[in-house]
Order: C-alpha cells, then sequence, then structure tokens
C-alpha cells in the first residue's frame, strides 16, 4: 500500500479505461490506442535508429503518441490527527494530430474520459480517490503534438503504530 502501488493499479485502470481509443499517429493513416506508462516514458533505442537512420524515425515505436504516463507527485500527511496520508498523482496526456484548430480536443477527451471512470469508481485498491481533481490543457502547445494533465489526489490507508503492551511492565 504504498505510492508506487497505486500508480500502478491507476496505469491498469487507465489502460483499461483508454482502450477503444483509435487515434492518429506521427505515421500516415496509421493509429493505435494510447499506451499507458508508469513514470516516464521508456528510451528510444538510440543505437537502433543509428543502424536505420532517418528512416526509422518514421516508423512507430511503442511511446509514439498518443500515451498517458501515471507518476508520482507528492504525498503528505496532514497535521490533524484524524487526517490520512494524501498521494497527488499527475497523468500527461499527449496525443498527436495535424489539425492546428482542433488537434486540442484528443487529450482534453482523453483526460475527461478519465475523470468520468475515476469519479464513478472512486476506489482503485485499497486507494479512495479526494474531490480534488484539475485537468489543464497546456497554453503553449508543441504542435502537432498536443497535451493536457490530469492532477489527482487520493487518500491512502494510515500506517497504525505497533504498540508492544508487554515491554515495560515488570
Amino acid at each position: 500500500m504504498t505510492p508506487i502501488d497505486l500508480v500502478d493499479d491507476l496505469v491498469k485502470f487507465i489502460t483499461n479505461v483508454v482502450r477503444e481509443y483509435d487515434l492518429a499517429t506521427k505515421v500516415e493513416g496509421i493509429s493505435k490506442t494510447p499506451s499507458v506508462y508508469a513514470g516516464y516514458l521508456p528510451p528510444e533505442d538510440d543505437d537502433r535508429e543509428e543502424e536505420q537512420g532517418e528512416e526509422q524515425k518514421e516508423n512507430l515505436t511503442p511511446n509514439d503518441y498518443p500515451f498517458v504516463i501515471v507518476y508520482f507527485l507528492t504525498e503528505t500527511t496532514p497535521a490533524e490527527k484524524d487526517g490520512g496520508d494524501v498521494t497527488n498523482i499527475r497523468l500527461l496526456v499527449g496525443t498527436y494530430s495535424e489539425d492546428d484548430q482542433n488537434g486540442w480536443r484528443d487529450p482534453l477527451n482523453i483526460a475527461t474520459r478519465i475523470k468520468i471512470e475515476l469519479k464513478k469508481r472512486k476506489i482503485i485498491g485499497p486507494y479512495s480517490l479526494t474531490d480534488n481533481i484539475q485537468i489543464e490543457l497546456f497554453e503553449e502547445q508543441l504542435r502537432p503534438f498536443w497535451h493536457a494533465i490530469i492532477d489527482l489526489s487520493f487518500y491512502i490507508p494510515q500506517v497504525q503504530p505497533e504498540i508492544d503492551w508487554g515491554e515495560g511492565i515488570g
């Protein structure tokens, strides 16, 4: 029951949520379901790119757009005794569209779908979603790549102190 477990559980949950999307990629005529990753995009194989030259850059790699990255931001323990720990998670949604007027719609659509499904479920493993959900589109987009972020907060189960009642009695 750690933030790492929460990230892993969210990857599984979001993979299921986005499985029906079929979005554009940088390769004309090819679309795919968004890949979902924990932490960061996997590194590209630089050696393979050098061996295959410029032609490789036109082919898809597993971490190409569209994608959703789930990563840990912070964990806080509120000062009040009754409050549980809160873990803050950020989702980065990345899509590809050459449509300068409407490209922003894909990441916002995915972000909204994830939010709706999270609000329906509220509980992911032993973690419960707080009411703090924020979706934001980047003001400056790196067209034709479009991005949105979703900030989420979850209550995580409290650690109970271990008390050895036998110690000190005697």
